[in-house]
Order: structure tokens, then sequence, then C-alpha cells
């Protein structure tokens, strides 16, 4: 953090009989100090007479324009020895050059640092690390709403922005957990996909075989109408559900050998088709 005293020039001035008013340009105030009267501000109501009578010596020159100034703060937080390293951006300028003079304040930086510390020290030493990306608007609106400024400063600020960051080693900490978390989201959602995939794959099955015993049926149903007509025989009927569960059901077929006695074979049985389903299996 540099220094920085908006105080352009310090020098004496000549003071006589008929006293020059100095020139005051924009974007910059003029003190007439060191005389046997206060500190005189040179503006449109200052007088020759008035300049004369108070003998002053020396003439100040003092910035009255906005100056961008950023402050580096390192604060500890909940998660001691770990540190956050805060930037606040500040406009500063002075509004009041006498009472600037008076209080003799010659690093403005330092004295908004010592105002800000307190403030945030108090803020973050009850921040968790980990929650670094929503301290920025925190500690923003703090240092905004603090009020208590000291006003015979003559100075006046606008805090424009603040970044909160993890130090170097706090950021190595804050990467070690999130690794170890991102990893154990990793392999709950693999486990998750596994687990709903063989869910979808179990759902696609069940609906296939679902489908496949709805065409058997109709198949069955079929042949025993023309096994019933006398068209075909026991022996042939039996020959064209095993041809048809050969050559169009083979998933149904394999659910019924991996699955011998399941729900969907008991079904079948119990609507009489057992008995021709056991002449397919011994025909």
């Amino acid at each position: 953090m540099s220094r920085f005293n908006p105080i352009i020039r310090e020098e004496a001035y000549p003071n006589g009989l008929f006293p020059n008013i100095p020139y005051v340009k924009n974007g910059v105030a003029i003190v007439l100090t060191n005389g046997k009267k206060p500190p005189v501000l040179v503006d449109g109501l200052v007088s020759v007479r008035q300049i004369r009578n108070g003998k002053y010596s020396s003439l100040v020159e003092i910035s009255t324009i906005f100056h961008n100034i950023d402050l580096n703060f390192s604060v500890l937080s909940k998660n001691e020895p770990y540190r956050f390293d805060v930037i606040v951006k500040v406009n500063v300028r002075v509004t009041d050059p006498i009472a600037f003079l008076n209080s003799q304040i010659n690093d403005v930086p330092e004295v908004l640092t010592q105002h800000f510390s307190p403030i945030i020290r108090r803020l973050l030493k009850q921040a968790d690390i980990l929650e670094y990306g929503s301290l920025d608007e925190a500690v923003l609106q703090k240092l905004v709403d603090s009020n208590n400024f000291n006003d015979r400063s003559g100075l006046d600020f606008i805090v424009k922005d603040v970044e909160v960051q993890p130090d170097v080693q706090a950021m190595e900490y804050v990467r070690q957990l999130t690794d170890h978390d991102l990893n154990t989201r990793i392999e709950r959602q693999k486990a998750d996909i596994i687990a709903e995939s063989f869910s979808i794959k179990e759902k696609m099955k069940s609906e296939i075989v679902s489908q496949q015993i709805d065409n058997m049926r109709e198949i069955i149903n079929f042949v025993e109408e023309l096994r019933g007509k006398g068209i075909l025989s026991d022996a042939e009927a039996a020959e064209n559900v095993k041809q048809w569960l050969k050559h169009n059901n083979a998933l149904f077929t394999q659910s019924l050998i991996e699955k011998p006695g399941s729900y969907e074979v008991n079904k079948i049985n119990e609507q009489a088709i057992g008995e021709l389903y056991r002449d397919v299996q011994h025909g």
C-alpha cells in the first residue's frame, strides 16, 4: 500500500501592503497559513485586506479531486491459523481543506486503514474460510455503513469495491477440502448413475417381458383355438408354440430359464396356459 498525501505544494507566501490573491485552479484548494489569524481558504469571498491583516506567510495547495486508493488487509478467519487477503477499493478526497491541514494527516491510506481494519477483523473472524465467495458483498456493506469516520479529518470517501480471498496457505487448505469433496461427489454421482441405469434396464426388461407374455398369450390362445377345432393335433400345437418361443421370444425364453417359477410364469399358469407350456417344454 503506497502512501498518499493530497498536499500538492507548500511554500512561502509574499504577503505585504497589497498582497496578490492566489489564483485557484479547478480541482485544488489554496489555504493561507502561518499568520496572526486562523488559516483562511482562498475563495471568492476572501479579500486583500483580510489577507494583509492576517499576515499569512505560507501557502498550501491541496488536491480536492477524488483519488483511487487500494487498501490491503490480512485478517484471521474462523479457521485459524488461516487468513483472508482483503482488498478495499476506495475513492477519497479532501472536502474541508482547513480541517485537513489542522488534522496534520500526511498519509491518507494509513488513516483509512486504521478506520476500516477493526470493522473487517470483527466480521471476518466469524467467517468460514470455505465461504469466501459470499464475503465480498458482506464486507462492502459493512464498510459503506461505517459512518463514524473522523469528521475533523476533512476527508470524505466512497467504498467502491471489496475483494475477499483466502491467502496462499488458506487457498491450499480450500483446494484440498474441495478436491476431497469433489471426489466424494463424483463417487456418489457415479453410484447414483449406475443405480439409475440398473433401474432403467430392469424396467425395460420388465416391460419387454410383459409384452412377450401378452404376445405368447395371444399365440397360445390362437393355437388352442385351432387345436379345439381339430385343425391341429396336440403335438402340432405344442410344436408351433415351441417354434414361436424359439424364434420370436428369445428374451422371454431366457427370462423363464433365469427365473423359473417367477411371477410371470405363474401368471401364465393361472390362466390355463400351463398345460400347453408343459407340452412345449417336454414336447
